[in-house]
């Protein structure tokens, strides 16, 4: 009897293990890149890649995802460099475009609760991410506008760079 239960006690001992290091196996989001302090996960990639699709129908999924983590990093690269230079932006500011949103998802769903059950998220849920995501774009038009507002060129200087570059190296769109 007292075997039996050693034996039995073994057995799920090992089995606890067995599941415990399966799930240290599991990846539940990864990093795939990290400009300053800011890091940009896989699932970043693919919440904004299945967003672009549902909207607008891409079937190109590696390419697509390829701009889109070219555009996530460059986005970063501005705040980054916005927290660098101190670019101050206010919370009003940035709730004033949160709420244009929300009332915008209220408005096409009907109601919170609709909006809840089309999107998945909460109100408070929502207003949180576009929070984040609307601060980090101030940020990056204000950075943006800093870096392009004292250069000049014209259409002419354009086509003579271009008209310089030797016709084999210029990529094929």
């Amino acid at each position: 009897m007292k075997i039996t239960r050693l034996f039995i006690l073994f057995i799920t001992l090992c089995s606890l293990t067995t599941i415990a290091n399966a799930q240290h196996d599991v990846v539940v989001d990864e990093v795939v890149a990290v400009v300053g302090k800011n890091i940009i996960k896989l699932s970043d990639v693919e919440n904004a890649y299945s967003s672009i699709r549902r909207q607008q129908g891409y079937t190109n999924a590696k390419e697509n995802r390829c701009q889109i983590l070219e555009s996530i990093l460059l986005n970063k690269l501005l705040v980054h460099k916005g927290e660098v230079d101190s670019v101050e932006v206010t919370d009003d500011e940035v709730e004033q475009q949160v709420q244009y949103y929300l009332k915008n998802y209220i408005r096409q769903y009907g109601s919170k609760e609709a909006m809840f059950k089309a999107t998945g998220y909460t109100y408070e849920d929502l207003h949180d991410i576009y929070f984040r995501l609307l601060k980090d774009r101030i940020i990056s038009q204000r950075v943006e506008g800093s870096l392009t507002d004292n250069v000049k060129i014209t259409p002419r200087e354009v086509a003579e760079y271009y008209n310089a570059i030797p016709k084999d190296s210029i990529p094929m769109i």
